[in-house]
């Protein structure tokens, strides 16, 4: 992947739009920084660049299409990223022909990008992968890493569970810091928006580990789904705002 591939920021403006604006529009560069910026130590309290790209599981260099989003959480704030209608919208004729069949989400900080998980997966089932938890690791305050959580327990550890982690040439990685996820079929995605719209849409976490340019450690990983009982997933799960419209963040104290 390279800064000179074509790319586009997706931007999730009404429950039902999808705009595509030329990436040249937009302040960030490459990786996720400002301009003229570099990856500085950041402290706890403090917001800090994060982009969440959609685009196909394999890039080539130079010609790949990718949707970036960009957000400034809160360094070790426990923050759910939303984004409505994401599942119609990536299902759509005019986006498969931008990504293809399978549409891949990786993410992206201050100059640091994680490996890439499978958003949407088209065969047999037709499988959406709608929860993904990312942890950012600091090293006083420096962004040194970026990896994904387990998402089994928001399954039962179940079959439905299945390996997703992914390298930039589109094939799975087992190796270090592979995890897996839980999926929805396309059945069960239509007949869940039968009572919500926003079935199936993504809804990515963001965590912190380490230290920041203090020196003081980060505790929001502490509070990601893998370590927590089938009971608190459920219930932290079912607890969530429902009817988010466009793109939202919401921050947990």
């Amino acid at each position: 992947m390279s800064a000179s591939s074509r790319g586009y920021l997706a931007a999730f403006l009404s429950p039902r739009t999808l705009l595509f604006c030329i990436f040249q529009c937009f302040t960030l560069v490459y990786g996720c920084l400002p301009p003229g910026g570099v990856n500085s130590g950041v402290t706890q309290a403090q917001g800090t660049y994060v982009c969440i790209v959609f685009s196909a599981p394999a890039w080539q260099e130079g010609t790949s299409n990718f949707s970036r989003v960009a957000f400034t959480p809160t360094v070790d704030r426990f923050t759910r990223l939303q984004f409505s209608d994401t599942f119609s919208n990536l299902t759509s004729q005019g986006v498969a022909n931008l990504y293809g069949p399978n549409v891949a989400v990786h993410v992206e900080s201050m100059g640091v990008a994680s490996f890439q998980k499978l958003y949407r997966q088209e065969d047999s089932l037709g499988r959406t992968f709608s929860v993904l938890t990312a942890i950012i690791n600091l090293d006083r305050g420096v962004v040194t890493g970026i990896t994904f959580d387990n998402g089994c327990p928001l399954c039962d550890n179940s079959d439905r569970c299945v390996e997703n982690t992914y390298d930039f040439t589109g094939e799975r990685y087992t190796g270090v810091g592979a995890t897996s996820d839980c999926f929805l079929t396309d059945a069960e995605c239509a007949l869940n928006a039968q009572a919500d719209r926003n079935a199936c849409q993504l809804s990515l976490y963001i965590t912190w580990t380490g230290t920041d340019a203090q020196g003081n450690f980060l505790t929001s990983s502490s509070r990601r789904f893998s370590l927590l009982s089938a009971f608190s997933v459920k219930s932290f799960v079912n607890g969530l705002v429902k009817g988010v419209q466009g793109v939202s963040m919401r921050e947990e104290k």
